[in-house]
């Protein structure tokens, strides 16, 4: 997976865009018939957001290029810690899933309401 160290702040919509990888190229997920996305921990033992699916009809979303856009909404980000946490995007194409991992994500508690 392609990522940038992205910052996030809880309680704001989030919506990141990543390109997808298997060893070093684009993987084409147009065939999957699902993606979803989750934020946990960095080390996964606790989930913030989960089985967020992704849509295939995303303007920034290009599945055949590997490109997919998770978008967070504000109510469901309100409890993210401090720190940092892990993106999981998990794809199901053929009946087999897999599951890419991103840690660069710096999230932040932001004062303004």
């Amino acid at each position: 997976m392609t990522t940038t160290m992205i910052t996030v702040t809880r309680g704001d919509d989030i919506r990141i865009i990543l390109t997808l990888t298997e060893s070093e190229q684009v993987a084409d997920v147009s065939s999957a018939s699902n993606i979803s996305a989750a934020l946990t921990s960095r080390d996964g033992k606790q989930s913030y957001v989960q089985n967020l699916d992704l849509d295939a009809n995303d303007p920034d979303a290009d599945w055949a290029n590997g490109v997919v856009v998770a978008t967070f909404a504000a109510a469901d980000t309100g409890d993210l810690p401090a720190g940092g946490v892990r993106l999981e995007v998990q794809v199901t194409k053929s009946g087999l899933k897999t599951t890419w991992y991103a840690d660069s994500i710096d999230s932040r508690i932001g004062v303004l309401a």
